[in-house]
């Protein structure tokens, strides 16, 4: 049994790259929590709120998000948030891409910046951080399961290709 343990665990060849792609896929499973939860909570309380036209827009403080590190940081980037969430500003040139790009000059003000999703990134948004069968459970026994198929593939993986190799 401790030798199971140890060829499980160790650390080299064939287990180093089982247990990469453990990792991989954990830290994947934990990023696409928080583009669910945390983004996806922020972009549907927009949504709910009727933030959909400079109009209507809101800001950090009204949606109840002025002092959450997390979306003030998505806000502030070039990520795929602010490709759906707009700011209320004047100068807005389109590009090639299609999308709408600020010409700001200066940095963007995340405590008086007023936010919407427009009607016509509505259903981008609710497709792309829809939150259904994401929670923290679903995570859990995503990462149990893993485990247990890292640790087999630890097992029999070796035994498998030294098979192969004997024809």
């Amino acid at each position: 049994m401790q030798g199971l343990i140890e060829n499980i665990f160790n650390f080299s060849g064939l287990n180093l790259i089982i247990w990469a792609v453990y990792i991989g896929f954990m830290i994947a499973s934990v990023m696409y929590y928080y583009q669910k939860k945390v983004v996806g909570g922020f972009v549907r309380k927009v949504m709910e709120m009727g933030a959909n036209s400079p109009d209507t827009a809101l800001t950090l403080s009204e949606l109840g998000y002025q002092n959450h590190p997390a979306i003030r940081r998505e806000l502030s980037g070039r990520g795929p948030l602010r490709k759906m969430i707009w700011e209320v500003e004047d100068n807005y040139r389109e590009g090639e891409d299609g999308v709408l790009y600020c010409a700001r000059e200066k940095a963007l003000d995340l405590n008086i910046g007023k936010f919407y999703v427009s009607e016509e990134r509505r259903i981008d948004a609710q497709l792309r951080y829809d939150s259904k069968g994401t929670d923290l459970f679903s995570l859990i026994i995503a990462a149990v399961i893993f485990f247990v198929i890292a640790v087999l593939a630890c097992i029999w993986l070796p035994t498998l290709l030294s098979l192969i190799r004997i024809y």
